[in-house]
């Protein structure tokens, strides 16, 4: 992986690693780099929580802003000589868990009669879209190194066939597990954070416009100007400034910002209803572990949400605008959703993604 920011992707590669039989696998978890590269200007520091079992490694240390700068030239320009002078031991299989430098660095790798796997995690269309046909090229060179290529739903399937159809023979999607019981026991933890008594509404994601906090929060203007009474809870790394000047100029003082979270789970306990306002998303964890804490969810439709939810069944989805958003919203908050309907949905949905539900399948691919 890229860095252990301990976002979505990188708390499920997590939970697999840990989950992952120590009988059958010896399992190293590589990070590119220490420390975080999400956090804001400067790295900070996260614990990834990794099992006695799991060998966890790091090629560069990043507290060093030379290292870094050497570090991102040398995975761009020479990512096989990187994986060859840094990672000397010898694996039966190599994954790269994300998109972007992880999946550069192994597909340049030469392993010989070692198997190589991907995960995709996001629309291959989205992350591909407005380059030329010399870096699709590329691209798709890079993904035809892999012995198996695994998406985390339908969605991400469908999206990454349609770009490049002469790969879908390697191609099988396995949905992200959680650990429910870890989750439950996280969020009773106690937080130094006080609700007041109106509807509380929680959201969990790094500030980046994939997560469309920014219409997120022209809806909550909306709302609030209508008269609901409610209180926003953003909770996620990443830089905040335009969100909070939008914030202040338009008087949304029932909004507050959280900041990056190791331990999220107690806050979204606190919460009356989970909001994911996303304009995509491969299979968000958030979602799913809303679902193993019997929390409401609002979420747009915006790729393997609906995966999760169907249409409507175990969460309210609404469509992937700022209309259909505010709609929904103002449905929640009017008590026109029977909140506790969804509440019961949730802790049944969540028995599908178990790791005793899904680890097996996970198992099977990297044997």
């Amino acid at each position: 992986m890229e860095s252990p920011s301990l976002g979505g992707a990188e708390k499920v590669l997590r939970d697999m690693a840990n989950a992952l039989d120590p009988t059958k696998f010896q399992v190293t978890v590589c990070s590119l780099f220490k420390e975080s590269v999400f956090g804001g200007r400067y790295p900070y520091k996260v614990k990834m929580q990794l099992n006695e079992t799991v060998r966890f490694r790091y090629l560069f240390d990043n507290r060093y802003r030379w290292i870094s700068r050497l570090a991102n030239f040398a995975l761009s320009r020479f990512p096989a000589g990187v994986y060859h002078c840094l990672i000397r031991d010898k694996y039966d299989v190599a994954v790269a868990f994300y998109e972007g430098a992880p999946t550069r660095l192994l597909s340049a790798a030469k392993l010989k009669q070692r198997k190589k796997v991907v995960w995709l995690h996001t629309s291959t269309e989205l992350s591909q879209r407005g380059k030329t046909k010399e870096s699709l090229r590329q691209e798709r060179e890079r993904y035809g190194k892999f012995d198996r290529i695994v998406a985390v739903s339908q969605f991400v399937a469908d999206s990454f066939t349609r770009l490049f159809p002469e790969l879908s023979d390697r191609l099988v999607t396995a949905y992200n597990p959680i650990d429910v019981e870890g989750i439950r026991r996280k969020a009773a933890d106690s937080v130094p954070f006080s609700r007041g008594p109106e509807p509380l509404l929680v959201s969990v994601g790094r500030m980046t416009g994939a997560k469309a906090y920014d219409r997120y929060l022209r809806v909550v203007r909306d709302l609030k100007s209508r008269g609901f009474s409610f209180q926003v809870w953003i909770a996620g790394g990443g830089d905040r400034s335009e969100l909070e000047v939008f914030c202040r100029e338009n008087g949304l003082d029932n909004v507050t910002f959280l900041g990056n979270q190791p331990n999220p789970y107690p806050l979204m306990k606190m919460a009356d209803w989970i909001i994911l306002p996303s304009r995509t998303e491969g299979l968000p964890t958030v979602v799913l572990e809303s679902l193993a804490l019997g929390k409401a969810v609002l979420a747009t439709d915006c790729g393997g949400t609906r995966e999760i939810l169907g249409d409507s069944a175990y969460g309210l989805l609404v469509g992937n605008d700022e209309q259909s958003l505010a709609e929904g919203l103002s449905r929640v908050l009017s008590g026109q959703v029977d909140k506790r309907q969804y509440e019961a949905a949730a802790l049944h949905r969540c028995s599908d993604f178990t790791l005793e539900a899904r680890m097996p399948a996970i198992e099977e691919i990297l044997k």
